[in-house]
């Protein structure tokens, strides 16, 4: 029971922080390693001229790439197990 309880309060954390970071996200992110990063940076430029001669590299910021470019919505159209 404690363990469904952490997760659900872990789950809940991340999806607050995800739509939080999502307002103000950067569309350049700075890797340090595979663990480290920093998405602060509007310009490819800047993150280029951050990472360099520490072994980084920069990557587009996937979040807020899908945050700009959500595909519509569609309606389902469902089958009717029958015919009328």
């Amino acid at each position: 029971m404690r363990i469904m309880m952490i997760f659900a309060i872990l789950a809940t954390a991340v999806v607050i922080d995800a739509r939080a970071g999502n307002a103000d996200a950067a569309p350049w992110c700075a890797w340090y390693n595979a663990l480290a990063s920093d998405c602060a940076y509007f310009s490819q430029r800047a993150c280029l001229d951050t990472v360099r001669g520490t072994g980084g590299w920069c990557t587009i910021n996937v979040y807020e790439f899908w945050a700009q470019n959500k595909p519509p919505l569609r309606r389902l159209k469902h089958a009717r197990p029958w015919s009328s």
